[in-house]
């Protein structure tokens, strides 16, 4: 098994919000091509001549590397499904809060004066920032219609990997934690199979009040995904109703059981042991090394909940820890990739 960490030992910020067109993939493990937008693709995007596919990115990611993985038959299935209409929104996930987040998306969406008809791809954080929009909590032009959003990995209960630990010795493990564990993965498995959880709802929930609510200073991003945090707490239904509760998306979610116990290798960690790091950031909780497994798919629902959690059970995956499916991984793997392709375009 081939055993990577993916990504830099710090978060990535970026330092804009714009929407980028995929122009070609010419090497898979460069990734899709990308270039801004101009004129002559808002036309093309109307819907009018059919569905647009949105990338969304996680926190301390980018679009590339973090939807690097397609193969290029899967690229050019997504072309052909989407006519080539296939964008991307780079986003400031640690600099702003979501509703910063989505109200950019909003007005990026709405700057071609088309209107648009669109499935979503939300990593991680991504899927946040759509439901935002998709729940209403965000004013959009009433002729851009959102259709499917697929959540991979996306912490909608929140992860205590947001929080900041002040103590020394928790200081020292969410140190490593950072810059190690969570961002190992499994990087070639191509054409292997992988079990999913025959019935997720029994999964053992995740509790947020469980979690130190204490946060990153200045990182607003990471704030908002802090258990309990008033973003979560008002997508989940507990400050009111949506405003736009007409607004019809149909979810789909995808997590994944990540443990040690299915061959990462030791030297892939720092002198940490690996029971000590997984106990105290997300303690007694199936996880993914970032996100607790229960919290993508079962969040702790309010009065006001728009009614589309819990996910039903066609419209939901949970790996099983044989898949070796960790969060910054999971975009890496055939099988997620193959259910995440079935979702969009079927």
């Amino acid at each position: 098994m081939q055993w990577q960490h993916l990504g830099p030992k710090i978060p990535v910020p970026v330092w804009f919000s714009t929407l980028w067109r995929a122009r070609g993939l010419d090497d898979p493990d460069q990734g899709i091509r990308w270039s801004r937008l101009t004129s002559q693709d808002w036309s093309e995007l109307d819907a009018a001549n059919g569905r647009t596919l949105l990338l969304v990115h996680g926190t301390g990611q980018r679009t590339v590397p973090g939807f690097l993985g397609l193969t290029r038959q899967e690229y050019e299935h997504l072309h052909t499904v989407y006519g080539g209409r296939i964008l991307a929104y780079e986003h400031r996930a640690l600099a702003h809060h979501l509703d910063r987040n989505a109200r950019e998306l909003a007005r990026a969406l709405e700057r071609g004066g088309v209107p648009l008809e669109l499935d979503v791809l939300g990593m991680s954080r991504g899927g946040l920032v759509t439901r935002r929009l998709a729940e209403g909590w965000e004013p959009l032009r009433e002729d851009i219609h959102l259709r499917r959003l697929v959540m991979l990995g996306t912490p909608n209960d929140g992860t205590p990997s947001a929080r900041r630990d002040t103590g020394r010795h928790q200081a020292r493990l969410m140190k490593d934690w950072r810059h190690d564990v969570r961002r190992l993965a499994l990087t070639n498995l191509s054409e292997r199979a992988v079990e999913v959880h025959a019935d997720p709802f029994s999964i053992p929930a995740f509790d947020p009040d469980s979690c130190p609510k204490v946060t990153w200073p200045m990182l607003c991003g990471s704030q908002d995904q802090v258990p309990g945090s008033p973003m979560l707490q008002q997508l989940n239904g507990f400050a009111g109703a949506a405003p736009h509760a007409r607004r019809d998306v149909t979810y789909f979610g995808l997590a994944s059981i990540f443990t040690f116990e299915h061959g990462a290798p030791n030297e892939m960690l720092t002198k940490s042991r690996r029971s000590e790091v997984l106990e105290h950031a997300i303690p007694g909780t199936p996880n993914d090394l970032v996100v607790p497994t229960a919290s993508v798919f079962k969040p702790v629902q309010g009065p006001h909940a728009s009614g589309f959690f819990p996910l039903v059970r066609e419209r939901l995956v949970v790996l099983t820890p044989s898949a070796n499916g960790s969060h910054v991984g999971l975009f890496r793997l055939d099988a997620v990739r193959r259910q995440l392709m079935d979702w969009l375009t079927g």
